[in-house]
């Protein structure tokens, strides 16, 4: 896909004339989703002829890659962050803290020069971090976001903190003061509309699926689930992710639809194990399979 460019030892040669910047967490081979759709939107920035750098994280090592692609070029930037216990709030934190620095440090030669600079909502709490920068940024400022913080970890207290009350108001003064507030589904448009973020600011944008399935071998289900009607899902279920809604649904069906269906559950994340036990106490044929964090 992408076309090698001898560099020869000047990596930052890939960093001039940076039409886009994109910052992102973890890009592929690591798993995730938010880094496997920045890769996509690179890619396709750069096909189209625009100079791009991509900038996101790697748990093997430092690399940096500079690429023809299509009539543009696309510069990739992995930096070395070691995997942290994703169990332990204050790892976490303190993990996100270093991350959002290194990010935004690697990136630092195309922060000021790029045309416009692209955000995304991992790692969390990066806005904290970019927006008071604003003022060096001479490009357009957009966030792309995918889950809101701290409301997603509001959501997994009965009662919020002071702290937390404090952080969620300070999120709202900072995504109020950026450039474009990318969304991916309407109801994230209303939820920025009620906090006074101006209509005209806000723009929807869809991801295609960055996995291609040519060529593939179809999984057999587990034989739990044989002759059941199977829904599948497969990746995080967390703090962020509605589960209520799913249940409500599966306690609506009548005992024979039930018994009928299989729910193939490939999943990690804070609600996955509440999802798997709801659909077992309501009879519904489940396999669990905890993917690794």
């Amino acid at each position: 896909m992408f076309k090698p460019i001898d560099m020869g030892n000047d990596l930052e040669a890939g960093y001039t004339h940076i039409d886009c910047l994109l910052l992102a967490d973890w890009l592929p081979p690591d798993f995730g989703a938010i880094g496997q759709y920045a890769l996509q939107y690179a890619a396709s920035r750069s096909e189209s002829g625009e100079s791009v750098c991509l900038v996101g994280f790697s748990s093997i090592a430092n690399s940096t890659e500079v690429s023809r692609v299509g009539l543009g070029q696309l510069t990739i930037k992995r930096i070395y962050r070691p995997a942290y216990d994703r169990t332990s709030l204050p790892r976490r934190a303190f993990w996100t803290i270093g991350a959002n620095f290194r990010l935004l440090w690697a990136a630092r030669s195309s922060l000021r020069s790029a045309k416009e600079v692209i955000f995304t909502g991992s790692p969390p709490y990066l806005l904290h971090f970019i927006a008071p920068l604003k003022w060096l940024i001479r490009g357009r400022l957009r966030y792309r976001i995918a889950d809101f913080h701290p409301e997603c970890l509001i959501a997994t207290v009965s009662r919020p903190s002071p702290f937390l009350k404090l952080i969620k108001r300070l999120t709202w003064f900072w995504r109020r003061r950026v450039d474009v507030l990318e969304i991916i589904a309407e109801d994230q448009r209303a939820r920025l509309l009620s906090h006074g973020v101006k209509p005209e600011r806000i723009e929807l944008r869809r991801d295609r699926s960055p996995v291609s399935f040519v060529g593939a071998s179809a999984t057999k289900p587990p034989e739990t689930l044989n002759g059941k009607r199977i829904i599948l899902y497969s990746g995080n279920w967390g703090v962020a992710h509605d589960s209520d809604t799913f249940i409500a649904g599966l306690a609506q069906l009548s005992e024979t639809d039930r018994d009928r269906i299989g729910l193939w559950l490939n999943a990690t994340g804070a609600r996955s194990e509440t999802v798997r036990d709801a659909a077992r106490s309501l009879r519904c044929g489940c396999a669990y399979c905890a993917v690794p964090a």
